[in-house]
């Protein structure tokens, strides 16, 4: 097992506030480089429906095996806020340039 895998293996079904939705993690594994991509539903009158990708794949970065990329721009500026305000996460300080924008690597806490 990675050494850290559990840290993000343990996101599946917590929950976190953003505005006025509480969202649930869903974990897939993306295609090419099986990195973890963490999903977040939310739920309306019963029903579960996709709300939002908090990760991107960049299967070329190296990254430890409780990190994760974070798109936080675009449409996902203020998910990517909420997420980290939940305390599930914190910012390692490094960035990746993917063209216009930087994304975070974020370390899921354990």
């Amino acid at each position: 097992m990675e050494k850290n895998a559990s840290a993000i293996e343990s996101l599946q079904g917590k929950e976190f506030l953003c505005m006025g939705e509480t969202l649930t993690i869903w974990l897939e594994r993306y295609a090419i480089s099986k990195r973890p991509a963490v999903e977040l539903l939310c739920t309306d009158d019963g029903v579960t429906m996709p709300y939002g990708t908090l990760t991107v794949n960049m299967p070329e970065v190296e990254l430890e095996d409780d990190e994760i990329i974070i798109k936080n721009w675009s449409e996902n500026e203020w998910l990517a806020e909420a997420a980290l305000k939940s305390g599930l996460f914190e910012d390692t300080g490094r960035r990746i340039p993917t063209g216009f924008v930087e994304a975070p690597v974020w370390r899921v806490k354990s």
